[in-house]
């Protein structure tokens, strides 16, 4: 469904049990607002799902990226790596796996933008 509104456009997915509304409010601006809904998880055949959000994006981020820790700061993050030991993973989604709590955001390198 897409809404057409003078001040936001809105274009609302659903799919299964998730619902994705993605608002544009300034026509001049960049920033848009991506709110995510999952309803309960079937697990009546006993294995085990987790639900991802995929977002693809053209910034160049060296792999680095920033998750909050808690509510409480910022922590950055490098893709594949571990400041204190050698890290090696044959499951490069779970070995990169972060919990957030309220916030994940990455950053172009050279030009300073932003996906958070």
């Amino acid at each position: 469904m897409i809404f057409l509104g003078k001040v936001v456009t809105q274009i609302s997915t659903q799919y299964d049990r998730t619902i994705a509304n993605i608002r544009f409010s300034d026509p001049k601006s960049r920033d848009i607002d991506v709110e995510t809904f999952v309803d309960s998880i079937d697990v009546s055949d006993n294995v085990g799902k987790e639900i991802v959000l995929l977002l693809k994006t053209t910034l160049s981020n060296n792999k680095t990226f920033y998750t909050d820790s808690n509510g409480q700061e910022m922590q950055k993050r490098v893709l594949n790596y571990r400041p204190t030991w050698n890290f090696t993973t044959v499951q490069p989604s779970s070995g990169n796996y972060y919990p957030v709590n309220a916030a994940i955001y990455i950053e172009d390198a050279i030009t300073k933008d932003r996906v958070t």
